[in-house]
């Protein structure tokens, strides 16, 4: 996960460090979720230390950083799917998000 703004919410897993990706400072987290009957699946968070509401970068800086400094995943692996939003976990107002995109090179 790469959050951009962060209100409040605290990612999954336990603080791991604090990188320098993308043109940005990022705090990283590194956890687990628990899906039950011992099956599960890793999470990474990157959460920036000065939110924004707009960003361009390049994602492969933050799997590299998985990859090639942390030992985290596997190079044979590869993003399949990108997904933008947001996770309610309390309160109530209304969300506005008016642009985005994706580039695939």
């Amino acid at each position: 996960m790469i959050w951009l703004n962060n209100t409040n919410a605290r990612p999954a897993g336990t603080y791991v460090e604090t990188v320098s990706l993308a043109g940005s400072n990022w705090d990283v987290y590194k956890g687990w979720i628990d899906a039950g009957s011992g099956k599960g699946w890793n999470v990474f968070s990157f959460v920036r230390k000065s939110n924004t509401n707009s960003a361009l970068f390049n994602i492969k800086n933050f799997t590299d950083y998985m990859i090639y400094t942390k030992k985290w995943m596997s190079n044979a692996k590869f993003v399949s799917s990108v997904e933008f939003g947001t996770e309610i976990f309390g309160g109530s107002g209304s969300i506005n998000i008016n642009k985005w995109n994706v580039n695939v090179q």
